[in-house]
């Protein structure tokens, strides 16, 4: 199995864009963003995904920083349920891998997360995959707008995402 870590560092905004929903296909999306930020976030050598089963993050083979979620997600698995929303730190995360390397167009699986539960908050509209309860040193990183890690360590406790609704 893949060994992935997660490091952040403390940024002035996470990458400016809009997450939505396309309730149609059942998908995430990020757009409105600055392709020029996203090219210097990046790297030269193209990107790829970490996937959470059919959603996937977005990421620069070359820097190793997550950029934003996208793909079919459909949102009717998600409990319902009041969330207790964390406080979100501006920042960047990167990926490191042992024993392999990030390739352009080369999906990888975040390991042991197949089975994560998903909450939907219904009054504030945040989704959160995976331990909603952040307790005991975990840090949740802001690195995208309405788009966030819960970590521990280095390892991923939690993706939480706000998107908005279209038809």
């Amino acid at each position: 199995m893949q060994n992935m870590n997660f490091l952040w560092k403390p940024c002035i905004k996470p990458l400016q864009g809009k997450l939505i929903y396309r309730e149609s296909e059942y998908s995430i999306d990020f757009i409105d963003y600055s392709e020029v930020e996203v090219e210097r976030k990046t790297g030269n050598q193209g990107c790829t995904s970490l996937t959470i089963g059919t959603l996937q993050i977005e990421v620069g083979v070359e820097s190793g920083k997550l950029l934003y979620p996208w793909g079919l997600y459909p949102l009717q698995h998600c409990e319902s349920r009041e969330l207790i929303i964390p406080t979100m730190l501006p920042g960047e995360i990167f990926v490191y891998l042992n024993n392999t390397k990030l390739i352009q167009g080369v999906a990888m699986d975040i390991p042991n997360i197949n089975l994560w539960p998903a909450f939907r908050d219904p009054s504030t509209k945040w989704i959160c995959i995976g331990d909603d309860e952040l307790i005991g040193g975990i840090t949740v990183i802001q690195f995208a707008d309405n788009v966030a890690m819960a970590l521990r360590n280095d390892s991923l406790m939690s993706l939480w995402i706000k998107p908005v609704s279209e038809e």
